[in-house]
């Protein structure tokens, strides 16, 4: 409405000096506004009329007047205001102005300003937005946007100015706006304009106006204009304006300004927006933006600062200032600033100072200060400040600034955010953002956001994301995100996506094993394996290693080493650092995202294999099997065996024989029984316990109660007893109990002890036997 009340006002004014210009061109008296009259006379008059004429000719070119709201300009160089939340702006040349804290600005010639919360902005050409759940979008250069605080910025050129926490703006070449919820644009060249929250814009290069929801707007190079909170802006020679915090701006050279949290912006040439849970997106080169605190920024080279904590900011030529303890930088150029102790600084060219104790400085020309203790800095040329402990940031040419603890950044060239659990990202170069704390981000092409705290991703070229469990996704190469707390991920080439418990993904290059503290994972192209919280995944050609809480990141080409207990991780090429809560990033080329437990991950060139804790995997190029909470993994080219598909009374009784990874001596005998796969309703009653992180000798006892993802009635009793991950002498007696997997009723009695993990004369003999997948109402009941 101003902007038609501007272009009505210039039309009217256009007129008015026309008909002046012509009263003086043809020799009349013009009265001036209380002034006298003036005739031609000679040169003098030439000269006025002249200048008239230019003043017409530069004043008015055009007279347009806008009666109706919700209309939409195209034709780039213009300037975009989002007055409403929930839109998105993308691809032109307009102003942004960003009024509120904590929001980004990436990589767009073009102004931009965002008056609402939740909204994106993103670099790719087209945007797309999911507004109901359980949607797919598939196959485009699309923007997506994640509606949820904590939200990602990367990549850009710009200078960014974030004054409202949680939203974040990418660099696509045209605005869009909505105006109606779950509305889409489609392939226009138009200039879209939305509204309402829950909408999509995709490639369009037209103006196109919505006003009724459940429509598209595709293949845009016109202007967007957002008016409500939760939209996105990427690709874009314009300016934004963040007017809320926790916003990111990413890839734009533009300025963004988001007035709303919970925005995202991201640099790739797709933008993704998921509005519900359980959506799905696939097949493009899009952002993904995770809707929880702790977000992250990638490979920016502009300013940026967050003034909300849990955000992260990557690859970028700017500073970033960590505000809290336990945080850590490493190798950038830029100025580093850690206020709290616990941080370490690391591989950068730059001065740092430690206000806190605990602190590592290491190969920086800049300076660096620590906030926060725990948090890690890595890799980039640029300024990187934590506001808060336990987060990470690495390899960026940006400037990054984190205010709260327990988030990681890692340089890659994309974002992904993910606003819901439940959804999926699929077979893009994107970022992927971790929601909880304690989780980790590796450098790639790609970020990873895990949800859960205590879990590592390690560089591949993918991203994968798990969002539904007992669904499946097959064949891309995608990030698979890990939602238990201690888990690794380590590097592949290849990108694993679980969405559902009892799903399958086929056709990776790598071998993944997640599993259960007290396992061991050796020598291979990679095991990985991830099944219960405290799992480690390793890898191809890479080595993981998992400390303690104020931990730091080593660089890879090295040994990996999980601190948890009884847990190995044996022989790569590159060395992964897992710290305890408040966990490290590490650079990798791909990411891998699990989101739920009891899935599944296909569809790769190795073999996976998910069993129980206390087990051992070693020296292949792997078998997966997920035997924890009743998933499976199956295959493509590897070797899985699974029980009878059509019967629920087959057993899968199998006899595991592994030694030590460090000794030919050992010897480890395991009979494990194979769960139904699709049983919800299984109970565990164990107990467990867990060692004192900071004492060798310190023995914790934890009694946990799991109950069904799903499923609210249903209880699991655990008790563990795990040693101290630091103390090559302890030993721990567990004894466990899990329901047959061929009835419903049948218990079954484990005794296991495990011996130190370092030790070369200890064996371990353990009998287990678990629930059939199949079966729902299997239960556990504790040892006698």
């Amino acid at each position: 409405m101003a902007v038609a009340w501007w272009l009505s006002a210039l039309a009217r004014c256009s007129r008015g000096l026309g008909r002046a210009l012509r009263r003086a061109l043809s020799g009349g008296g013009v009265r001036r506004f209380g002034g006298p009259t003036w005739t031609r006379r000679g040169v003098s008059a030439e000269e006025d009329g002249e200048e008239a004429e230019a003043l017409l000719r530069s004043t008015v070119e055009v007279e347009e007047r806008l009666t109706e709201p919700r209309s939409l300009l195209s034709k780039v160089q213009v300037t975009q205001r989002l007055t409403e939340p929930r839109s998105l702006l993308n691809e032109v040349q307009v102003s942004q102005r960003l009024a509120e804290p904590r929001s980004l600005l990436r990589n767009v010639q073009v102004t931009q300003r965002l008056t609402e919360p939740q909204s994106l902005l993103s670099e790719v050409q087209v945007t797309q937005r999911l507004t109901e759940p359980r949607s797919l979008l598939s196959k485009v250069q699309v923007t997506q946007r994640l509606t949820e605080p904590r939200s990602l910025l990367s990549k850009v050129q710009v200078t960014e100015r974030l004054t409202e926490p949680r939203s974040l703006l990418r660099n696509v070449q045209v605005p869009q706006r909505l105006t109606e919820p779950r509305s889409l644009l489609n392939e226009v060249q138009v200039t879209q304009r939305l509204t309402e929250p829950r909408s999509l814009l995709n490639e369009v290069q037209a103006t196109q106006r919505l006003t009724e929801p459940r429509s598209l707007l595709s293949k845009v190079q016109g202007t967007q204009r957002l008016t409500e909170p939760r939209s996105l802006l990427r690709n874009v020679q314009v300016s934004q304006r963040l007017t809320e915090p926790r916003s990111l701006l990413s890839k734009v050279q533009l300025t963004q300004r988001l007035t709303e949290p919970r925005s995202l912006l991201s640099k790739v040439q797709v933008t993704q927006r998921l509005t519900e849970p359980r959506s799905l997106l696939r097949n493009v080169q899009v952002t993904q933006r995770l809707t929880e605190p702790r977000s992250l920024l990638n490979e920016v080279q502009v300013s940026q600062r967050l003034t909300e904590p849990r955000s992260l900011l990557r690859n970028v030529q700017v500073t970033q200032r960590l505000p809290e303890p336990r945080s850590l930088l490493r190798n950038v150029q830029v100025s580093q600033r850690l206020t709290e102790p616990q941080s370490l600084l690391r591989n950068v060219q730059v001065t740092q100072r430690l206000t806190e104790p605990r602190s590592l400085l290491n190969e920086v020309q800049v300076t660096q200060r620590l906030t926060e203790p725990r948090s890690l800095l890595r890799n980039v040329q640029v300024t990187q400040r934590l506001t808060e402990p336990r987060s990470l940031l690495s390899k960026v040419q940006v400037t990054q600034r984190l205010t709260e603890p327990r988030s990681l950044l890692r340089n890659v060239q994309v974002t992904q955010r993910l606003t819901e659990p439940r959804s999926l990202l699929r077979n893009v170069q994107v970022t992927q953002r971790l929601i909880e704390p304690r989780s980790l981000l590796n450098g790639v092409q790609v970020t990873q956001r895990l949800t859960e705290p205590r879990s590592l991703l390690r560089n591949v070229q993918v991203t994968q994301r798990l969002t539904e469990p007992r669904s499946l996704l097959s064949e891309v190469q995608v990030t698979q995100r890990l939602t238990e707390p201690r888990s690794l991920l380590s590097k592949v080439q290849v990108t694993q996506r679980l969405i559902e418990p009892r799903s399958l993904l086929s056709k990776v290059q790598v071998t993944q094993r997640l599993t259960e503290p007290r396992s061991l994972l050796s020598k291979v192209q990679v095991t990985q394996r991830l099944t219960e919280p405290r799992s480690l995944p390793s890898k191809v050609q890479v080595t993981q290693r998992l400390t303690e809480p104020r931990s730091l990141l080593s660089k890879v080409q090295v040994t990996q080493r999980l601190t948890e207990p009884r847990s190995l991780l044996n022989e790569v090429q590159v060395t992964q650092r897992l710290t305890e809560p408040r966990s490290l990033l590490n650079e990798v080329q791909v990411s891998q995202r699990i989101t739920e437990p009891r899935s599944l991950l296909r569809n790769v060139q190795v073999t996976q294999r998910i069993t129980e804790p206390r087990s051992l995997l070693s020296k292949v190029q792997v078998t997966q099997r997920l035997t924890e909470l009743q998933s499976l993994l199956s295959e493509v080219q590897v070797t899985q065996r699974l029980p009878d598909p059509r019967s629920l009374q087959n057993n899968v009784p199998t006899t595991q024989r592994l030694t030590d990874p460090r000794s030919l001596q050992s010897n480890f005998h395991t009979t494990q029984k194979l769960t139904d796969p699709r049983s919800l309703q299984n109970n565990v009653h164990t107990t467990q316990r867990l060692p004192d992180p900071r004492s060798l000798q310190n023995n914790v006892h934890t009694t946990q109660r799991l109950t069904d993802p799903r499923s609210l009635q249903n209880n699991g009793y655990t008790t563990q007893i795990l040693t101290d991950p630091r103390s090559l002498q302890n030993n721990f007696h567990t004894t466990q109990r899990l329901p047959e997997p061929q009835s419903l009723q049948n218990n079954f009695h484990t005794t296991q002890i495990l011996t130190d993990p370092r030790s070369l004369q200890n064996n371990v003999h353990t009998t287990q036997t678990l629930p059939d997948p199949r079966s729902l109402q299997n239960n556990i009941l504790p040892d006698p």
